[in-house]
This record gives structure tokens, sequence and C-alpha cells, in this order.
């Protein structure tokens, strides 16, 4: 099972796999919480992951209830492999603000690839009531229910997720799997 995420990329836009700029927040794009986040940022977004995770500790021991924070310290460590240390920032981002669908699509990425299918389905439902339309969701979604072996569940995700990623062909052959090996050949 291979999650819709940015594993080895940070958070991802899974139209074009670059990286977003921030996390939206209500559907709107929102600006850094502050300068040192602004710098932890563009530390990543220059690839230079051991920069960014120093000024991202440093932004969130300085304000520890900073969801971007959070966040991209996250994204930061798990650049550098540091699952655990991701997994728990992510955790703490959504705590802050459980509004924040890259949060919830990199940590079920995370669960899944980590095989806990359940704890990757728990998020993605959290995420999905938060950003019912978000695509990364949808995919992560779908690959949750599959992987908890809920073929129905999961045929459904996966025509949500396809509808919402019409010209992502990884999800409409995988689509397509679940519909031929449902006898849906049509």
């Amino acid at each position: 099972v291979a999650a819709c995420t940015g594993a080895s990329q940070g958070p991802q836009n899974p139209d074009d796999n670059k990286l977003l700029e921030e996390p939206p927040k209500d559907g709107e794009a929102a600006p850094a919480s502050s300068a040192k986040v602004q710098a932890g940022i563009d530390a990543i977004q220059a690839g230079d992951f051991a920069k960014a995770k120093q000024i991202l500790a440093e932004a969130q021991s300085e304000n520890p209830k900073d969801a971007q924070a959070s966040f991209y310290l996250a994204v930061a460590l798990e650049q550098t492999g540091d699952m655990p240390g991701a997994t728990e920032n992510y955790k703490k981002a959504l705590s802050l603000d459980p509004k924040l669908p890259e949060a919830s699509q990199n940590l079920s990425a995370i669960l899944l690839d980590g095989g806990d299918a359940q704890g990757a389905l728990d998020v993605v439902k959290k995420g999905l009531d938060h950003t019912p339309g978000h695509p990364g969701l949808l995919m992560n979604h779908a690959l949750a229910l599959e992987a908890t072996g809920d073929k129905n569940g999961a045929l459904a995700a996966y025509g949500k997720a396809a509808a919402a990623q019409a010209d992502n062909l990884e999800i409409a052959y995988a689509y397509g799997e679940l519909l031929g090996a449902a006898g849906k050949k049509d």
C-alpha cells in the first residue's frame, strides 16, 4: 500500500507534486504564523531539512501552541527519516488545529506505511470531517479502507478519490482494478 503523501517531499499537492507553501486553513492558504516559521518553510523548500528542523524547533519552543511550527517541524523530521518525531509533531499540529488537511494526510500516510491501517483510517476520517473534498485525504481514505479489508468501502472511496482527481492515472488505475475485482467490468 502506497499512501498519498509527501513521504520524500514534505506536504504535497497531489495534482502537481510540488511543495505546498502553506497548509490551507478553512479552504484558504494561511500566511506563516511567524518569521521563524517562514524561515523554516523557506529551508524546507530549499531542501535544507537540518536547518529547517533547527529553526522550527526554536519556533515551536517559543510558541508551543503554534500549529504551523509543529506541522512544518514534522515535515522536516519526516524528510530526515525521523518518523516517530514526525508522527508526534503531526499529532501535535492536529491537536492545536484539526483543520490542517496536509497534517492529516501526512500522518495517515506514515501510519499506513507503518502498518497501522485502522489508525490511518481514524486520522483520515477526522480530516475529512473538516475538508471533505481534500484529494489527498480521499486517496488515503481509500487506501486505509482497502488495507483494513473493507472492499466495498474502499471501492466507494476510490470512486470519490478518482472523481476528485480525474486526471490522476494512479488513482484511476487502482479504482479500475478494484472495480474489475468486484466484477464491475463496465
